[in-house]
């Protein structure tokens, strides 16, 4: 019993069906296309073949044959159109024309070396199979008797002439004949065409159109074109033709591909004829603007290459002069006594002078690139704060007490223009020596002070009893002399006692004795001190927001500090002024407390250096002009960085003075692990 085998229809678009079909005639383009480029046993070759003959199988399988047919550059699959095959198929449909095939049918039980064979002979010149004696010939010599050229095709055609004949037959058999051979053989273009075109209601067979337009289609067009009228616009017309295809009962693929046909052939009928002259004459103007648009061409080159000399020269230029400048900016950074060193916002080390390495004990080397804190060694530290004031004095470790170098690090932070860090630099400056001669120096005043304090202090007891004893045995010029040499002896004693202070204080062999206390209470203590010498050169004290608040601080210090700034400012006040103690809390804990007067001030190149020792600023005023020690804002810095804080002053001349400090409220509790 003969095998049944399923009827072909036009798959829908992008079904498992369509990529088939598309899969089979990408596969044997590709195959054709490989042919010519290795031989035939090569595996690309030998894959190709296996591939395409599979593909083959399986519609062998299905529908018993493979059928397709070339039609005006489309592709007919079994005789229909499929939409989208023909971007698949459009190298396959140039290689088949070139040997002249217009359709071929693959048969079963065509094998894989029979297949080789057909695709070898399509890749030879068309002059090579001429001369064989043409396809078929070739393909008789190589037995190739599973693929048929044209054959179905052609008996498509031929049936649907007989078809044609048959429907001309039956309208000759109702009378319509005269005898003549124009009678008997009515031209079937008029009949599609009058149909197509509107022009009669009488529907001729679907193979006869099919037919029509694949023999005459040219000839149909312009009979179409001709019954519809030039009034008609092309699309106005190609909408009536469609309808007609409807009622003729085509499919909506068979139709567009049928549509898609009368729009290219009424575009080559309505396209403008053009003479060999005009041409010529076309092609000599196209010429013409070609040799300018060339020359044109040629000059922005040249411009173009004389801009980009003066770019790179520019470039050249510039490149010179910032690796000059680096060169000098690196001679500079190498000199430098100080040690530099700069970070990017990671803390990744970008630039470290030989100063710098020299002062860490680090080499260039090694730490560029890499983290300032990574591979640090116990004795090696650097010191970067975003406090751009701050410089910060380090000690280094080393094997010896001759060995040990004290450095000063003053950092600064680099801002992008945007406000953004993007990076710190540090500047290292080696001060051992200098700490040595202040450690000297210190050493040889507190020294100096102890020797001094003892006999100081005999002399003025022996001159106080003096005074108060012997009063009466004295004249007024005696009693004087001796007043005066006490005030001094009490004065140098004042004198000794700051210095022995505040070596003590900078040594740090001096502790604090916390307590919780009032502010207000220690303000009230400090008034009552200096309350008689306020009086007598005419100042007010008073104080603002100091009652309610509660510190933790040594009484006694806060006190020392209340007394010197105070004391300060009541020898910067004339006559009539008021010093102010104010206080407020401020966030994380912090108490900022104020001794504002209203004093000559301070001048600004001054601010900077109250806090030093010895350091007396010049009074502007020459009635408020009062000679001190000059260590009394050093002992109130001192005692205030011993409690945790910070203290600064601000003044604007004729304006009086504000002195500030900022200390904690709790007494910091650190933990011995950090």
């Amino acid at each position: 019993m003969a095998a049944e085998f399923k009827k072909w229809q036009v798959p829908k678009k992008g079904s498992k069906e369509e990529r088939i079909v598309f899969d089979l005639m990408k596969t044997f383009a590709s195959t054709l296309r490989k042919m010519p480029l290795y031989p035939p046993t090569h595996p690309i070759i030998k894959d190709s073949l296996i591939k395409l003959f599979l593909q083959l199988s399986e519609f062998f399988t299905v529908y018993g044959k493979v059928e397709f047919n070339i039609l005006d550059n489309n592709i007919l699959f079994y005789g229909q159109p499929l939409e989208g095959i023909q971007s698949a198929a459009k190298n396959l449909i140039a290689d088949l024309k070139k040997v002249n095939i217009e359709g071929m049918t693959f048969m079963p039980g065509l094998g894989e070396i029979e297949l080789g064979k057909f695709l070898n002979v399509l890749t030879l010149k068309p002059e090579a199979i001429a001369e064989s004696g043409g396809l078929k010939a070739l393909f008789a010599k190589e037995n190739i008797s599973h693929i048929i050229q044209s054959e179905v095709r052609y008996a498509r055609i031929k049936e649907e002439e007989e078809i044609a004949k048959k429907g001309q037959g039956a309208k000759i058999a109702g009378g319509t004949d005269d005898g003549s051979s124009e009678g008997k053989s009515k031209d079937i273009v008029a009949e599609v065409s009058n149909f197509l075109s509107g022009k009669s209601d009488v529907v001729p067979h679907k193979e006869s159109i099919s037919f029509e337009f694949k023999k005459n289609a040219r000839r149909l067009v312009k009979q179409m074109l001709k019954l519809i009228g030039p009034e008609k616009a092309i699309d106005e017309a190609l909408k009536i033709i469609e309808k007609r295809f409807n009622r003729a009962g085509f499919t909506e693929e068979e139709r567009e591909f049928y549509i898609e046909k009368l729009k290219k052939e009424t575009i080559r009928l309505k396209a403008p004829k053009v003479s060999k002259k005009q041409l010529e004459q076309q092609l000599h103007v196209l010429t013409n603007e070609n040799e300018k648009l060339k020359a044109k061409l040629e000059k922005v080159d040249e411009l173009t290459k004389q801009q980009v000399e003066k770019v790179t020269e520019d470039l050249v230029k510039e490149n010179r002069k910032v690796k000059k400048e680096k060169e000098r900016i690196n001679s500079v950074l190498k000199n430098v006594s100080e040690g530099l060193v700069i970070v990017d916002k990671e803390g990744k080390v970008l630039l470290l002078n030989p100063a710098a390495e020299r002062l860490m004990g680090v080499d260039k080397e090694d730490k560029v690139g890499q983290h300032i804190l990574e591979g640090l060694k116990e004795e090696q530290i650097v010191s970067f704060s975003k406090d751009k004031k701050q410089a910060i004095e380090i000690e280094l470790a080393g094997p010896s007490q001759d060995t040990k170098k004290t450095l000063r690090a003053s950092t600064a932070v680099i801002e992008s223009e945007e406000g953004e860090t993007i990076g710190m630099v540090s500047v290292l400056s080696d001060i051992t020596k200098q700490k040595d001669l202040e450690r000297m120096k210190d050493a040889f005043v507190s020294h100096v002070s102890h020797e001094l304090r003892t006999p100081l202090i005999s002399i003025q007891k022996s001159l106080g009893l003096i005074l108060e004893g012997g009063s009466d045995k004295l004249d007024e010029q005696q009693k004087q002399f001796l007043e005066i040499a006490s005030n001094n002896a009490t004065r140098l004693t004042s004198l000794v006692n700051d210095l022995l202070d505040v070596a003590k204080l900078e040594s740090g062999r001096m502790s604090l004795n916390y307590a919780h206390i009032k502010l207000g209470t220690i303000v009230d203590d400090t008034f009552n001190m200096v309350k008689g010498w306020a009086d007598t050169r005419g100042v007010c004290l008073e104080k603002v927001g100091v009652e309610n608040i509660e510190l933790d601080a040594d009484a006694k210090m806060l006190n020392q500090v209340f007394t010197n700034l105070i004391g300060n400012a009541i020898k910067f006040t004339p006559q009539g002024g008021k010093i102010t103690v104010s206080a407020e809390v401020l966030d994380k804990g912090q108490l900022k407390i104020s001794v504002s007067d209203t004093g000559c001030g301070i001048p600004a190149e001054s601010l900077g250096t109250v806090f030093n020792k010895f350091e007396q600023v010049r009074s502007v005023d020459p009635q408020t002009s009062v000679k001190g020690t000059g260590l009394g804002l050093a002992i109130v810095k001192e005692i205030v960085e011993l409690h945790g804080g910070t203290v600064e002053a601000e003044s604007e001349l004729g304006k009086g003075a504000n002195f500030f400090f900022i200390i904690p409220k709790q007494k910091e509790v650190l933990d011995i692990r950090d």
